[in-house]
């Protein structure tokens, strides 16, 4: 009997995982637009492996501009203070599903500074959300702060997961871009090689 209630508390546990890693591939609604936006000023960004410059409240075309966007759901909150290293932590390990661009961010009163920038597919069930339908890229306050004190500044908008993700044990909210910013370019070394889109 016991035999028996063991392999079945493996079964549920293993179909679990399977279950949650399925989840965890659901982004398959396209985000198709996107702009810059949210700071005094104007500010731009500029793809170091692309001939693409973005500038304040341009509307651009990810597909247009041969972007690339992950299907994979980013697996830690960046809400939740401290989270930096694990979600750092969890893109060294990586090796594909999340196609990261070098960039390079001026902003008219902070300066310059060096990036990686990340865009995500959305939730087929959110796609009617408004944070859903167009990427507003903003760089905060805080996060210049913190990268011109020699840190990492961390910007990103997020919608929340919907009940089956939370079911699995999916709590975290998912984002629908991911930016880091440095004063250096060590900052390209917070991700796996292979996520670095060279093209």
């Amino acid at each position: 009997m016991k035999k028996i209630i063991f392999t079945s508390l493996i079964l549920i546990s293993c179909t679990s995982l399977i279950a949650q890693k399925k989840w965890m591939q659901v982004l398959t609604a396209p985000i198709e637009k996107g702009r810059l936006y949210g700071n005094a000023g104007s500010w731009s960004i500029k793809f170091l492996d692309k001939k693409i410059n973005l500038t304040t409240n341009e509307v651009f075309s990810l597909s247009q501009l041969g972007i690339r966007t992950s299907t994979s759901m980013l697996e830690a909150d960046p809400g939740k203070n401290g989270d930096l290293e694990r979600i750092t932590g969890q893109l060294k390990k990586t090796e594909n599903d999340y196609p990261f661009y070098r960039i390079k961010v001026s902003d008219d009163k902070e300066g310059e500074f060096y990036g990686l920038l990340c865009f995500f597919n959305a939730d087929p069930s959110k796609k009617s959300e408004t944070v859903c339908k167009t990427y507003e890229l903003g760089i905060s306050d805080k996060s210049y702060k913190t990268a011109k004190s020699g840190g990492i500044g961390m910007n990103y908008e997020y919608y929340k997961n919907n009940a089956p993700a939370r079911l699995l044990g999916l709590k975290y909210d998912q984002v629908t871009y991911l930016i880091f910013i440095s004063k250096t370019d060590d900052v390209f070394d917070l991700v796996s090689p292979s996520l670095i889109v060279n093209n």
